[in-house]
């Protein structure tokens, strides 16, 4: 057998390096096109299908593209205060080590919880919830109940905003049982994921606000009508 010089190993390494950047770039690429799919497809079923539908969308398109275990959005009621979980539109992807009802629970985000953390802060992210930095609060991340029960270890958690009026919709998570390293590019890509799902919960909003306003318009045109007919010199 011929002897391996040096300055090939060097030229290898080269060859080698190249190659992993090309597949990287490749890959990145991919994913781009892939999110740009999902928004489209998205954006064109938002207000023809129903919202839950629509948000599962959102997750198993966060799911493929992030690699994550699992995905989760809980959307809020509109107008409610203090703030109250949408328990009929609440959409996953992936697999829950516990029932989706466990998650139903909940009507409400705990005070001083990851949820309202997330809304105050606007997103939050720990790349392994073991680490000592990794707190909410005076809480550590790997103390809380939910991660616990799924065994989390990195996150990202995005708010879920009214583009106009900067109002919360809703919380977004994307959920990981090994730890990870998050790149820039992996939160603007959970950033768009969120807006879809904004865009997606504010169209139903307003709809449901349209609703209402013509049911109560019609109510009181036959309260009018009513009143007409009972009083004619009127």
């Amino acid at each position: 057998n011929a002897p391996i010089f040096k300055r090939d190993v060097n030229r290898l390494q080269t060859v080698l390096n190249y190659a992993g950047l090309i597949w990287t770039t490749l890959r990145e690429r991919e994913k781009s096109e892939s999110l740009l799919l999902s928004n489209q497809e998205i954006m064109s079923r938002s207000g023809r299908e129903k919202l839950a539908d629509t948000l599962s969308l959102v997750c198993n398109a966060a799911l493929g593209l992030s690699e994550a275990d699992w995905c989760i959005i809980y959307p809020f009621l509109p107008h409610h205060k203090p703030l109250t979980f949408d328990l009929k539109n609440i959409a996953y992807a992936g697999e829950l080590k516990s029932s989706i009802q466990d998650v139903l629970e909940k009507k409400r985000p705990s005070a001083g919880g990851i949820t309202m953390h997330i809304l105050d802060t606007n997103y939050l992210l720990f790349e392994d919830a073991h680490q000592a930095e990794a707190k909410v609060g005076r809480k550590r991340i790997e103390e809380h109940a939910f991660i616990q029960r799924e065994g989390v270890r990195a996150m990202i958690g995005m708010s879920i905003r009214d583009a106009f009026s900067g109002a919360p919709l809703g919380v977004f998570y994307i959920n990981f049982r090994e730890s990870r390293r998050f790149s820039k590019r992996d939160i603007g890509h959970a950033q768009s994921f969120a807006s879809l799902a904004a865009f997606a919960i504010a169209n139903v909003h307003r709809m449901d606000e349209q609703e209402q306003r013509r049911r109560l318009d019609a109510a009181l045109k036959t309260a009018e009508a009513i009143n007409l007919a009972d009083n004619p010199q009127e």
